[in-house]
């Protein structure tokens, strides 16, 4: 095969009213007017404003290029797009290749009769997406979507949701080439996927069938696999549809019950197209019994799913790379995730978010691209949907971090439950065709051992509330902080609470400093239901007595806040995870931003870890700790998801505020390696300890229950020293030793420059004790001296109103 590639550089997008302006591929118009100084970005004051006119606005992309004249002596030259976002027309040399409709389909052109040898010129012209909505809402009537129809009506387009706003994210519909563009030049046949599946799998042996779609007359290839350090561990020539066995098997295990390991699968036709591709082996089940359960199983073991939701790591990811998702998935893993829900408000991601994903043993969760509205099933849609699902299941069958196909996001929840099917005409189409016949269809023929669900949160029936916490998985909105515990879902595929960003990245957005802000001038950055009254005020006020009555200055709101959200994401999670086997997995609401907005992300948009991070990943930890009610009354719950057994002396301890400890109690518990659980029901002066908490160490770990809620504390003021110890260049330790009992101490490591990041935090310390907090990313300007506010505890929000 012959490829030139147009991606990169030399292109060009105008519009009637302006440019042209110089773009890059993949990329958008967002990205490139950007760059030219035409808008401003949108996360700074007044940008989301100032590019307003985008959606409404006709693209042309434009460039030239030089063809030698060998590769139109090919039998098939293709025009490729990866991705191209959204509508629009192709052009080569003045003629018309195509037309297009579709974010998430690749695009094959036969470019023979256009191409010329010497000089060309590529035109693709792409209609303004929010304008091209509203007129096929016209065309095909009104749907109901999120947010009433404010952000447009997307669901009339094959394109990522969230580009037209979010509860989270700005209003910016853009267009573009979202991926790589070449023409290809080949004889014979092309290899187009490689799709294994593996049909039985042990330690000793397993079956490996794989498919490969072709494009040309081959019937016949040799196919290879080998293990990671290249030895041929299975050959088999035939037809492109074969079974393979393999002896002692290398096995993919998910984070944290053993290593991702990954074979390679290599695949030659008859007439010469190779490729390879990475996978593992592994099986995956979902059990979703009529008992209501619903658990993932690989290799045959039931695995608690921990983990988040993942938004796109750009606001406009048309041209993100490695680099943009890599940090992120870093962070994942250092809060001990093991799942990614890949949301279906965003997009498919590219091939290198998956390829990182099997390497680090990371479970994907991937949602169709549906999210939060009604879709109409005109024939049109129908076949452009169709057209998506085959592409995107060939494109990502051979990923074995994949363990899960589902149809989409709260669409059967918003027709059931928000009011939409009482809208509706009983005959309007909504696009449960899609969910319940086309989807799993599809990937019962192409990729039959993987498990498909049919929406989130569903509950087995159109008719059944796909929220009920008895069947399924359920999305826990209506529960807040304490409140989680009114009931055990059988898996939280989402639940979260807002915060605001990092301070430093609230001050490298607006341009400004924190000190003199207040809450309402963010409040262009609130786009939650019921903005600050709704999502702060009655909780700031209930668990700190913050309130228009006894406000505070910024700074002190913003922490409340943050360690608020600390606090949500802290007792959720734990609730969920003692409350194994019933409930099955937790997935936060979410992991990554993508401005500098309020949002229920743990990591903002500058990759700065809220306090958030550090309860979630203290929550997370495979060997867990726990005080929790799960028999009605306080209990201490040990867990063990990790691969080795552990055992250790549980030391339990009642403590008063002002340190001193009133009981003391110990148990040896040793608990089995990946599902180990136990339960110690407290008694006598534990039950009850209005005068304190409880503290509870096992393992190296630890839990802390309080009687009450913070502005109900008579906390004693913090008394903290700290020293830095550096390690390695860019590298230090933080040594913080308490005189006082000291609540969810955390590390404002900006403080100490703006990639500074802390490895832990969310820590409760009794008098006299000290811990060692890791730092990254110091650069050799690190002060000396500790900067004042550089250390956070609950302690400081101690309650002084009347």
């Amino acid at each position: 095969m012959t490829v030139l590639s147009l991606s990169g550089d030399g292109w060009t997008v105008a519009s009637e009213e302006g440019g042209p302006h110089p773009a890059v591929v993949p990329g958008c118009v967002h990205d490139a007017l950007i760059d030219a100084g035409v808008i401003p970005d949108p996360d700074r004051p007044g940008g989301e404003a100032a590019q307003s006119f985008v959606g409404r606005t006709d693209w042309t992309w434009r460039r030239t290029f030089i063809v030698d004249p060998a590769l139109l002596e090919r039998a098939h030259v293709e025009l490729v797009f990866e991705s191209i976002d959204t509508v629009g027309t192709v052009l080569l040399n003045g003629t018309v290749l195509g037309e297009v409709a579709s974010q998430f389909v690749p695009h094959r052109f036969d470019a023979r009769s256009a191409l010329r040898p010497g000089s060309n010129e590529l035109e693709v012209r792409l209609r303004g997406t929010l304008a091209e909505a509203e007129r096929l809402e016209r065309i095909h009537g009104e749907r109901p979507v999120n947010a009433d129809g404010a952000w447009g009506p997307f669901s009339q387009l094959r394109k990522s949701a969230c580009n037209f706003g979010w509860d989270w994210g700005p209003c910016c519909p853009t267009c573009g080439l979202g991926g790589d563009v070449r023409i290809e030049g080949w004889d014979g046949s092309r290899i187009e996927a490689v799709r294994p599946h593996v049909e039985f799998l042990d330690p000793e042996r397993a079956r490996l069938r794989v498919a490969v779609d072709v494009a040309g007359p081959a019937r016949s290839a040799t196919i290879t696999v080998r293990d990671e350090g290249g030895e041929v561990i299975a050959r088999s020539e035939g037809g492109l549809d074969q079974t393979l066995a393999i002896e002692r098997p290398p096995i993919w295990w998910p984070r944290g019950l053993g290593a991702p390991r990954l074979v390679t699968i290599e695949v030659e036709l008859e007439d010469g197209d190779r490729v390879s591709r990475r996978t593992g082996l592994r099986q995956v089940e979902l059990e979703d019994g009529p008992d209501g359960r619903f658990a993932v199983r690989v290799n045959g073991e039931p695995v608690f799913c921990r983990g988040a939701n993942w938004i796109p790591s750009r606001l406009f990811p048309h041209g993100q790379t490695l680099d943009d998702v890599e940090p992120l998935l870093q962070s994942a893993c250092e809060a001990e995730m093991n799942m990614l829900r890949v949301w279906g408000g965003g997009l498919y991601e590219p091939g290198f978010f998956y390829e990182r994903c099997d390497e680090l043993g990371l479970m994907v969760w991937q949602d169709f691209m549906f999210a939060c509205a009604t879709y109409p099933e005109h024939a049109e849609m129908r076949g452009l949907v169709a057209a998506e699902a085959r592409a995107q299941v060939r494109r990502l069958a051979h990923h074995p971090s994949i363990v899960l196909w589902c149809g989409g996001n709260e669409d059967v929840l918003a027709w059931y439950g928000w009011g939409w099917r009482e809208r509706m005409a009983p005959d309007d189409a909504w696009g449960l065709h899609f969910w319940t016949d086309l989807l799993p269809t599809i990937c019962a023929e192409l990729d039959p051992s993987r498990p498909y669900w049919t929406e989130s949160p569903w509950s087995g029936s159109v008719e059944h509330d796909p929220n009920d916490p008895e069947i399924g998985d359920r999305h826990t909105w209506d529960l807040r902080l304490e409140a989680c515990r009114e009931l055990v879902p059988r898996f939280a595929s989402e639940f979260g609470h807002q915060s605001p960003p990092d301070l430093l990245s609230l001050t490298e957005a607006l341009g400004r400093e924190a000190n003199g802000l207040e809450p309402a001038e963010l409040s262009e950055r609130q786009r939650a239901w019921g903005g600050d009254a709704v999502q702060y005020a009655p909780h700031l006020e209930a668990w700190f007595g913050i309130s228009d009555e006894h406000p505070v200055d910024f700074e002190r709101w913003h922490w409340a806040a943050q360690l608020l959200q600390a606090r949500a994401m802290s007792m959720a999670c734990t609730w969920l995870r003692a409350n194994r086997p019933r409930c099955e997995g937790a997935l936060i609401w979410q992991l990554n931003d993508i401005w500098t907005g309020h949002s229920w992300s743990l990591v903002d948009v500058a990759r700065r870890p809220k306090p958030a991070f550090h309860a979630v990943r203290n929550a997370f930890d495979p060997v867990l700790v726990a005080i929790e009610p799960v028999s009605g009354s306080p209990c201490v719950v040990l867990l063990n998801d990790s691969a080795s057994p552990v055992g250790d002396t549980l030391l339990l301890r009642r403590v008063a505020l002002d340190g001193r400890v009133l009981e003391v109690r110990e148990e040896a518990v040793v608990l089995e390696a990946r599902r180990g659980r136990r339960v110690l029901e407290l008694t006598d002066g534990f039950r009850s300890h209005e005068d304190g908490c409880l503290v509870a160490d096992w393992a190296g770990r630890r839990a802390v229950a309080f009687a009450a809620r913070d502005r109900a504390l008579a906390y004693r003021e913090a008394e903290l020293d700290a020293r830095l110890e550096p390690t390695t260049p860019g590298a230090a330790r933080l040594v913080v030793t308490a005189s006082t009992l000291v609540r969810d101490l955390v590390v404002r490591a900006s403080l100490l420059g703006p990639a500074v990041r802390a490895d832990r935090g969310c820590l409760t310390l009794l008098p006299g004790e000290s811990v060692k907090i890791g730092l990254v990313g110091l650069s050799e300007g690190t002060p000396a001296i500790l900067p004042p506010g550089l250390l956070r505890t609950a302690n400081d929000l101690r309650f002084r109103g009347t």
